[in-house]
């Protein structure tokens, strides 16, 4: 007899057929068995098929429950892992609980404010509160604006009076990060502590997933921990009610008042915003631009982009009184970028005698006649070239800073160009820092132990070769200082200088040109493993060859070694959008952390506004800071092993 109902299967030492049925992979552990087995105890062939029936039934309704427990199970173990995550990142990194609730405090309301953005960032002068302003790396490109609305605007001014209050103080000194967290608290946007999970994930070994039931259990109790969390170092009665800067107490010899709180701060929330328009008639949109370069010294570039949409604007609508200009003047602004086609010189069309919006009313009827004649002969034209949206957003934003820093100055109150939408323009993308396993398995792969060849695939491939080049020296700096690609993408053989230290230790440095900033120059100093396998030894066959760049790169240089670098990541680690190259550079910062001081990581990294012009003793103790910093997930015997083989073959 044959049964063609599936989980009914024939035995042939039995009467009877049996009811079989696989268990699910996730939860096999928990019923402690592949597959469910059993008689149905009948040869009828219609009573089996029922029972075999209503078996499944019960058994799928069975594994749903599982489910439904195992999720709450772990839902209620979100409590239980963020304390196993502080309690782990306070023995590893910060010596105590109180060190580590303050570090994750401190990190999720600096997120929180700047996504304010930067001139927010500035004009409330929170680097009073956070110790310095932002390297350009941390706002991305307009990403700052993602998560601003959590903190409104108008709650702002207040926001920073009681967090200065008590950060200034030394017995409430750090509690002032609560009051930015409070907000984040009540809109449940728990997104914005996307990093904070994750380490949770990497330090708990417990997978949580970036989204989902369990995520948002974990990023609200943590938050719930560090809000809850009081530190032994606090004064609980000044927590009451903040004092004000003339009731603080007198400093100790043991905690020193370090300020006092700037009287503009003190100022009430509706002081802050109702301030008088200066000299509200006599500024133009012009003289904001000269004033924005003058406050903000930008680099040439976004004096360029900038300059160019003052341009736009002021052919459309004429230089205008910035006090005069409104959102409706912008809306209109984008509409007619966002139709207007791509590739126009301006300079070209005023020199033709004629006006950016004629020339453009031109080029539209000239576009509407050649479609006319290819629908009559039936042929398709190609879609009409425009600025991208990107194009679009940078030219809004380019207008929008000089709204903000002019808004500092109180030519105006408000910036008409805040938060003008663009259809199609999509935000860049959050770059995660690479976790320790991935750092390990970068530098285990033939890239550094041995390859089959330089080209293509078979640099990811196992091999007796290896090739020191960008590619090779590229992923060893941004693991030992942080670099950013496009600095030793452009750098000269010329740029690298070696001395001596106090000691006689060699010291080796790559000065370069500021990515940042085009009238500064800053210095990778090069680890000394990085010398012992042989970085002078390539620098020297360059000079011999009369090479001019460190690397050879095809045109283009920083973008293609960029999709080298970052086409590597993907094959041999990686495979995901949110982490690059760029990763090894948040990946440095966090680690560097842990062993440096946070004045030579800032200027290793290039952040400090101090530069380091020499060798010798002036880099002395950043080159001995530098040493000190963990590089557990490099086999450097290995490397140099590998090295060596290369070169007898």
């Amino acid at each position: 007899m044959r049964f063609r109902v599936s989980h009914i299967q024939r035995i042939k030492k039995s009467r009877f057929p049996r009811f079989r049925m696989p268990v699910p992979k996730d939860l096999q552990d928990r019923i402690g068995k592949t597959e469910i087995v059993g008689s149905l105890g009948t040869t009828d062939p219609d009573e089996a098929i029922a029972k075999a029936t209503q078996l499944k039934l019960e058994w799928k309704q069975r594994f749903r429950d599982m489910r439904d427990e195992i999720a709450g199970e772990r839902l209620a173990a979100a409590p239980q892992i963020v304390d196993r995550f502080i309690r782990t990142i306070a023995d590893k990194q910060y010596g105590d609980i109180d060190g580590a609730i303050h570090a994750l405090k401190r990190a999720i309301a600096y997120r929180l404010m700047v996504s304010w953005g930067p001139h927010a960032y500035l004009e409330y002068e929170l680097s009073q509160i956070f110790g310095g302003v932002p390297d350009d790396d941390n706002w991305f490109e307009d990403a700052f604006d993602e998560d601003g609305d959590i903190v409104p605007e108008e709650a702002r001014p207040a926001l920073v009076r009681e967090m200065l209050l008590l950060h200034w103080n030394p017995h409430t000194f750090g509690a002032g990060y609560n009051a930015a967290i409070r907000f984040l608290q009540q809109s449940r946007r728990w997104g914005v502590l996307r990093l904070e999970v994750l380490m949770a994930e990497e330090f708990t070994g417990t997978t949580i997933g970036h989204q989902g039931a369990l995520y948002e259990a974990v990023a609200e109790s943590l938050v719930e921990r560090i809000m809850t969390f009081r530190s032994s170092q606090w004064d609980e009665r000044l927590l009451e009610e903040p004092a004000a800067p003339s009731e603080r107490p007198t400093a100790t010899t043991s905690a020193p008042v370090i300020a006092s709180v700037p009287s503009e701060v003190v100022a009430s929330a509706s002081d802050w915003h109702n301030v008088g328009r200066r000299y509200q008639s006599t500024h133009t949109l012009t003289a904001a631009l000269q004033r924005w370069k003058e406050s903000m010294a930008p680099g040439e570039s976004a004096v360029t982009e900038t300059t160019r949409s003052v341009e736009r604007f002021v052919d459309l609508f004429g230089d205008k009184h910035v006090a005069q200009i409104t959102p409706d003047d912008l809306f209109d602004y984008r509409d007619f970028l966002t139709t207007m086609p791509a590739g126009i010189s301006l300079p070209a069309v005023r020199a033709s005698g004629t006006t950016l919006r004629d020339h453009v009313e031109r080029l539209h009827a000239e576009e509407l006649k050649r479609e006319a004649e290819a629908e009559k002969k039936g042929v398709e034209l190609p879609t009409p070239r425009r600025l991208s949206p990107q194009s679009v957003k940078k030219d809004i934003g380019g207008l929008s800073a000089i709204f903000s820093a002019v808004l500092s100055e109180r030519w105006i109150v408000t910036n008409p160009a805040d938060k003008i939408p663009v259809d199609g323009y999509s935000k860049k993308r959050k770059v995660f820092p690479l976790k320790p396993s991935m750092m390990k398995e970068l530098f285990e792969s033939p890239l550094f132990t041995g390859c089959e060849g330089r080209a293509g695939l078979k640099r990811t491939r196992v091999g007796p070769y290896v090739f020191q080049d960008a590619l090779y020296w590229s992923f060893l700096f941004g693991a030992t200082s942080g670099h950013r690609l496009s600095e030793v993408a452009e750098a000269l053989v010329t740029d690298v200088e070696e001395g001596l230290g106090p000691d006689g230790e060699t010291i080796v440095g790559i000065f370069v040109l500021d990515a940042k900033n085009e009238d500064s120059r800053r210095v990778i100093l090069v680890h000394p493993k990085l010398l012992e396998l042989g970085f002078l030894d390539y620098v020297r066959a360059r000079e011999k060859n009369n090479a001019t760049h460190l690397f050879d790169l095809p045109k283009g240089g920083s973008k293609k070694l960029s999709e080298h670098v970052n086409g590597y990541l993907d094959k041999m680690v990686v495979d995901d959008r949110r982490y690059v190259f760029h990763s090894l550079r948040h990946e440095f910062a966090d680690r560097s952390e842990v062993n440096i001081s946070v004045e030579v990581s800032k200027k290793i990294m290039g952040h400090a506004r101090g530069r380091l012009y020499g060798l010798g003793a002036p880099l002395h103790h950043a080159a001995k800071e530098l040493e000190k910093l963990d590089l557990e997930f490099i086999d450097w015997d290995r490397l140099m092993a590998a090295v060596e083989r290369a070169k007898a073959k």
